[in-house]
């Protein structure tokens, strides 16, 4: 037996036993109950003497989230005691709190009234009264509308699966949408809170629904049902061509071991021409460098070569080239007609060495990267109202900004927009969580939204609208969706340059032969005066 301030061992089922003599008692001590309550699913059993206010006291334990009270009370002068609990919703007054006799004993006499079952913290039946919800618009899974009575309603999966819970314990939708910078919320140390969930811990709504990641105040001030629906936060950025200089445009239609292979076959070539004297008949006969570039290039002999062994090497150096040079037309041609390539986003280490900057806001950066220099300088802080608009304006504007989101919304935002760019989804996924509903501490509905929820899960729902979410993907426009390229001067340019230098090549080296035999001629009869 200790003072309830100063328990220590919380165990969730046990049973609390708190003796009150007066209401001014009740009123002094009830602070410290607030501040110790936690999750709790035991009774608190209060031994009342005195005269109180019952309907009071049932209420105050209400609005902390403590539904399992068990009250003894003197009846009949104190010649008998009552067991008095709980009947949260009535059908007569909703969110009514009234005292409900469990059991009567007076005189020693158990008597057996027939009086209604002790409340199990399990509300079944909500007597069409209105369930308080805090939420907002995020597409794909939810949006708030006004039906044509200026109504907030629900539309989306969850919005669906909602309806379908609320026909089942019988209440109607009170959707309340966060004000302020801060729409999902959070909560504080000290059991304070913004946006939605902070609406949940404050009692100024039952719930809220949505994706939310686990944090030490959000589990301890809150009682959230079973997962619906699990994702993972990702950073998208707009789709953008992988850029390709026009060397690499020459080269790559052949791996890097066919070039290496073909330079040492032509260099060995060369190699044997120069150290055995190549003999060659003609005008190019003291030329091989021009031979061997003939050969590689033109698929013939600037000179007829002397003798079996030189034939059959220059039979085989032409057959070579001649393989290779068929081979680079052909994966030329496939080279430039198939689609271009996207950018790289597969880590975030790659996309910070593209260049990219990455906008979060900032809980997501507290948790996620607080404690990490990976992104050091890059990171742009936005609140959740500017998080909103940021995907259409770095879409509009080009931007090289990674954004964080989820799959879904991008799936839905390029569905939604067929005529822009779409966003791509980096291959890192930063976190997983679970959307759930969130009501406040020891809230007695959670147990059968529990029980629904698991039924819709169980039937389908969120299975069907994954797949279907799904099937966007393949609907969307993108870039990368473009017909085979119809090959122009533009895509031959690097050809025509290469082609431009090999002729000035060639022609140069003409020109030095004509200089060399003029020369020599000169030499010949200057040597006869």
């Amino acid at each position: 037996m200790v003072p309830y301030g100063e328990l220590r061992d919380f165990n969730h089922r046990q049973l609390v036993i708190w003796m009150v003599d007066t209401m001014e008692e009740f009123e002094e001590d009830f602070a410290s109950v607030a501040d110790m309550n936690v999750e709790f699913r035991g009774h608190f059993i209060l031994l009342l003497r005195g005269e109180f206010v019952w309907k009071e006291i049932l209420e105050r334990f209400w609005d902390i989230g403590v539904t399992n009270v068990v009250m003894l009370v003197e009846v009949d002068g104190g010649k008998g005691v009552a067991v008095e609990g709980y009947e949260p919703f009535q059908e007569d007054c909703c969110r009514c709190v009234a005292p409900k006799v469990v059991d009567r004993c007076v005189a020693g006499v158990y008597d057996e009234g027939g009086y209604g079952r002790l409340f199990d913290n399990y509300v079944r039946n909500l007597q069409g009264c209105s369930l308080k919800i805090a939420t907002f618009t995020r597409l794909p899974f939810i949006e708030v509308v006004e039906d044509g009575e200026k109504r907030k309603v629900l539309q989306g999966v969850e919005g669906e699966m909602l309806a379908t819970i609320s026909k089942k314990i019988n209440f109607s939708i009170e959707v309340m949408v966060p004000t302020g910078d801060e729409v999902w919320g959070q909560i504080f140390p000290n059991g304070s809170g913004v946006g939605a969930v902070g609406m949940v811990v404050q009692n100024e709504v039952d719930c809220t629904i949505g994706g939310f990641v686990p944090y030490p105040e959000l589990m301890q001030f809150t009682s959230s049902s079973i997962g619906y629906y699990k994702t993972d936060f990702v950073f998208v950025v707009p789709e953008e061509f992988a850029e390709i200089s026009s060397l690499n445009q020459i080269t790559n239609p052949l791996g890097k071991w066919i070039w290496i292979a073909m330079i040492v076959v032509l260099g060995m070539t060369y190699v044997v021409i120069v150290t055995f004297d190549y003999p060659l008949v003609g005008h190019f006969s003291d030329t091989p460098a021009l031979t061997l570039y003939r050969t590689t290039l033109g698929d013939s002999l600037p000179s007829l070569p002397r003798g079996n062994f030189f034939r059959f090497l220059m039979f085989l150096v032409l057959y070579y080239t001649l393989v290779i040079r068929e081979s680079y037309k052909c994966s030329m041609i496939s080279h430039l007609t198939e689609k271009r390539h996207l950018n790289d986003i597969s880590t975030i280490e790659t996309m910070i060495s593209a260049g990219y900057r990455f906008a979060l806001t900032y809980p997501l950066y507290n948790l996620l990267f607080k404690d990490t220099l990976q992104l050091d300088q890059s990171v742009i802080l936005l609140k959740d109202e500017e998080y909103s608009r940021g995907l259409e304006q770095v879409i509009r504007e080009r931007r090289r900004i990674a954004m964080i989101s989820i799959p879904e919304e991008i799936v839905d935002f390029n569905h939604r927009h067929p005529g822009w760019i779409n966003f791509r989804v980096c291959g890192e996924n930063l976190l997983g969580f679970h959307f759930s509903v969130y009501f406040r501490r020891s809230s007695p509905m959670v147990r059968e939204f529990n029980r629904l929820v698991q039924r819709l899960l169980a039937g389908g729902l969120m299975g069907k609208w994954h797949s279907t979410l799904l099937n966007r993907r393949y609907q969307a426009t993108t870039l990368n969706d473009e017909p085979a390229t119809v090959l122009t001067n533009g895509h031959l340019f690097s050809g025509y340059v290469f082609f431009a230098v090999g002729l000035g090549v060639g022609v140069l080296a003409f020109l030095l032969e004509v200089v060399s035999t003029r020369s020599a001629r000169i030499r010949k009869v200057l040597d006869l005066l």
